[in-house]
């Protein structure tokens, strides 16, 4: 579930919460949860860099993959939209 749907969901179940009180609960709820997933996401992804800060070598070759596949999935990610727009997907 992307985050724009996540929102949204949240969203319309506020708007469906009978209790003023219960929908700020749920959304207070909600984005404390977010931040509390991103906070993890966040921690997970930068572990191999600081784990690896001192191996100077290893973490030039950790970074140089991150870079390459960070470039792989948007050069792909622009292809698929780019193809999807003109019509051809």
């Amino acid at each position: 579930m992307s985050m724009c749907s996540q929102l949204a969901d949240g969203i319309t179940k506020f708007w469906t919460i009978p209790s003023l009180a219960a929908g700020v609960a749920y959304i207070a709820v909600f984005g404390i949860g977010s931040i509390g997933g991103m906070v993890l996401m966040s921690t997970l992804i930068s572990l191999p860099f600081a784990l690896t800060a001192r191996l100077t070598v290893l973490n030039n070759g950790i970074r140089l993959v991150a870079g390459l596949f960070s470039m792989a999935f948007g050069l792909m990610l622009a292809l698929r939209v780019t193809t999807e727009l003109l019509g051809r997907g």
